[in-house]
Parts: C-alpha cells; structure tokens; sequence
C-alpha cells in the first residue's frame, strides 16, 4: 500500500554468492505444482499383482522433472535464490535414472542421480558429480519423495543446501517442463521521479527502452510535491502494465496499459476508479482499493467487475470507516487484503473462487506496523512491507493464507518503500530510499530515484 507519493525509492538485493555449505536458513519459497501428465494407476483394484509389477507401476508414476526454488540465506554476502531442478527420463528394470542440479547467483552443481523405490519412498540417490564443486560423493542418498507424484512430501536427508534442519513438507512438485534460474537481468517499468512517466529501463545500463508518457509535470508544486501523478507499478503475465495515479484533485484512478500500442497514460484503453493495484499470478484479475467503499476485483482482459467492492468490504471488516487495501494474491483465488487500525494493521484473506460468492477464509492475523506494501511468491506465501511502530524501519514478513501466520522475517534498511516480485512469484525486487535499483541476483545498481518499479 502507498499512502503518499514519495519522491524516491530504494532497490535491495538480497543477493550474492558463496559456497552453499553449512549455513542455517529454513525454506521458505516452493515452485507451485502444474498439471501433471504422469498417470498412476489404483493397485489395490487388482486381487493378485506381482511384486515387479507394483516397481514397474511405481517407478513409471515418478517419470517426469521437479523443481523446488529456495530462499537461502548465508553469512553476510551470501543470501540468494537456489533452484533445485530434478529431472527422471530413463527406465531401467528396478530405477530411474536422471539429473539433480542445483543453481544460484553464482553457485552450480549437477549430479547424476538414481532414483528406487523402498519402503514405500522414492530414494533419491547420487551416481555422479557431473559439474561443479560439491561435496557429493557417489552413493549419498539424498532425499526421499513419497505421496502424490505431483507434489510429492519430500523428507531431506543429506541434501546440501543452506537450510538446516529441514523439516518434511511439499518441496519438490513435478511440472511439464524444466524450470529457469529466474531472470535477473531483465528490463524493469518504473514511474520516474522527476518526469513521471512510466519508463522501461535496461538494468544493466540505466538506459531507458521506451517511455509511456504521464500526466506531466504541470502536475506537480515545486513545493508540495506531485498533485496528480503516477505511483504504484504493476506488470502482469501477459506484460500489461498496471498503474494508478494520485491523489487530488480526484482520489484517483488505475490504468491498464498495452506497451505494444499505448504510448501515453491518455490512451489506456482499460481505466479503472480506484489505487494500489495488484495482478493475480495468471493475470487474469486485478485487485484495486476503492477507499471506503472496499477492493473491487477486476477481469483484465476488459476491465468488467468481477466481485463488487462492498462485499470484500463486509467480509473483512465490521468498522463504519475504514481503507482497505489489496497486498497480494497468494494464488489465482486468493487474496490477501490489509485492514488498518489503531496501532496494527490486521491481514485478511479472501477466497474468490466462485466470483458471485466470496468467502473470507481462515482468520485475521495482526501485524505489528503500517503495511506498506506486498506482494505474491512462488510458493503461495505473501510478501509483506512493513513499518513497526510507524517509524522509519522496514522488515519484510512472510505470512501464509489463510492465517495470515508469520513464519519468518527479514530486516531491510531503513525506508525501504516498495518490493515486488516477478511474475513467476520468483525474482525478488526491493526499492529504497535514496532512488537506487538493484536486482536480486544482480551486483549492478540502476541510478533514480524512481517512485515505483516491477517487472
């Protein structure tokens, strides 16, 4: 959420290198399970099977590629976003053989991994370092998968990552197709503090790649700051920009732009009543605070209601007078939605399923702060900005639908104003103070300020 309009931003990376060895971190981001084409046939329907026959059964349903994207964080320098990508492609009698690698800012490994069934788990073990440095040798039994073959419990057993201990859960889930190290390098839409336009920047250079003209700087006092001038950023799968505008003389609006044929804010086919924008991961619907009146939920695509604002507005909050504020979709249905009081901030979660009859799940949690900002992961978790005590300290927590429960926070330097994800959910994009941007991933820093960015 943005309140105000500040005249510059801060970018964090939280992100480096460094050997992966022997830190202490926890978990916290899991790719998201697709449509699975393997098939495993119901065994127990059958009143004799041979004991090959069960393996050759088994063993066929885990045919197919996981992936598991970590958060990690190391010594000082060493934070970073690690992808473990397993592969199983060939068959022999009794295994699987495939490929596990494992790849960050700087770091990479790939093994040749076998793959058995035994006590009723998937062994995962090692055959091969194949590239890389690693600590790996052959025979090391690496973890274990059992349950659904499409997101499958997943128990750690000598896994070298930076996570220690490692409690069961849904790490690696199986997809169609190989998972990409997310793209750091990327170009990023901001709103530029001094023009405030809308401008896609190469980060690499802080050359700009094209500019969609905003309302101008007649717009703007020299002594108060912007009147009626873009904010808050958004980019959906498709690549459509979202944006809005604020604050007098009206309250304000958000724009759906096309960066293919719109080149100026004027010409957004798609205009919208209301702030603070925020995209499902699929980009089909949009989320905009309409003040007192509530979120109202919108179809991209043409900009039709969707779910009215009054009724999220009775789902999370029995206050006369209050503004709510959209934070981010934990997925495609659910939205996390921030309700301010006196001295917190409580996060509610909304399930929007079936459109025509929303329901609030789980139930409110409190966050200690101002909610500023958010924003979706890959694993379902949200991303929450906060300030504590209303004070010029930010920390970002990780909250999980539908609780609303912190399972971890970071500390991120004073008066950070904004972060924002990709739309994988994977590519992590922090704005700070002083105007700065910078990457996750990346050591380059791209010259500001700007008043808000996503890519």
């Amino acid at each position: 959420m943005k309140t105000s309009l500040p005249l510059a931003v801060l970018l964090l990376v939280l992100a480096a290198c460094g050997d992966t060895d022997g830190a202490d971190t926890t978990p916290v981001s899991t790719t998201q399970p697709t449509q699975s084409t393997a098939s495993t046939q119901p065994v127990t329907t059958q009143p004799i099977v041979p004991e090959s026959t069960l393996a050759e059964i088994s063993l066929d349903a885990w045919l197919g590629t996981y992936s598991w994207v970590e958060f990690v964080e190391g010594d000082p320098g060493s934070d970073q976003t690690l992808v473990h990508e397993l592969s199983l492609s060939e068959r022999s009698e009794t295994s699987l053989i495939g490929t596990l690698s494992q790849n960050g800012f700087q770091t990479s490994v790939e093994l040749t991994v076998t793959a058995r069934i035994a006590d009723g788990f998937v062994e995962v073990s090692v055959v091969s370092v194949d590239d890389g440095v690693s600590s790996y040798s052959p025979g090391d039994m690496l973890f274990e998968l059992s349950g659904d073959p499409a997101a499958p419990t997943t128990i750690i057993e000598s896994l070298a990552t930076l996570t220690q201990p490692v409690q069961p859960g849904n790490y690696f889930v199986q997809g169609s197709a190989a998972v990409d190290i997310p793209d750091t390098d990327g170009p990023i839409w901001v709103v530029d503090a001094d023009t405030f336009d809308l401008v896609l920047i190469d980060p690499a250079s802080s050359d700009a790649i094209q500019t969609i003209t905003g309302w101008g700087a007649d717009f703007v006092d020299p002594d108060t700051g912007p009147i009626q001038a873009l904010q808050t950023v958004e980019v959906d799968a498709r690549g459509r920009i979202w944006v809005d505008d604020c604050c007098e003389p009206a309250f304000g609006n958000t724009f759906g732009i096309d960066p293919e044929t719109d080149m100026s804010i004027e010409e957004a086919q798609i205009r919208l009543f209301g702030l603070t924008p925020r995209v499902s991961p699929s980009g089909d619907r949009v989320a905009i605070g309409i003040g007192d009146l509530g979120v109202g939920v919108f179809d991209t695509s043409t900009g039709e209601t969707v779910v009215d604002p009054g009724t999220i507005y009775s789902l999370t909050t029995d206050a006369e007078f209050t503004f709510l504020t959209p934070i981010a979709w934990a997925d495609d249905t659910t939205l996390a939605i921030a309700v301010p009081a006196e001295s917190t901030f409580t996060v509610a979660f909304v399930d929007l399923t079936d459109p025509s009859t929303p329901m609030a799940v789980g139930s409110s949690g409190a966050i200690d702060g101002v909610v500023l900002d958010g924003d979706f992961r890959a694993d379902g978790t949200v991303a929450v900005l906060i300030a504590p005590d209303r004070t010029e300290t930010r920390r970002m927590v990780i909250i999980t639908p539908p609780t609303a429960a912190v399972i971890e926070v970071v500390e991120l330097p004073d008066g950070t104003a904004g972060i924002d994800y990709d739309a994988r959910g994977d590519n992590l994009l922090l704005l700070t103070a002083d105007g700065a941007l910078r990457t996750f991933g990346a050591d380059g820093v791209v010259a500001g300020p700007f008043i808000d960015a996503a890519r």
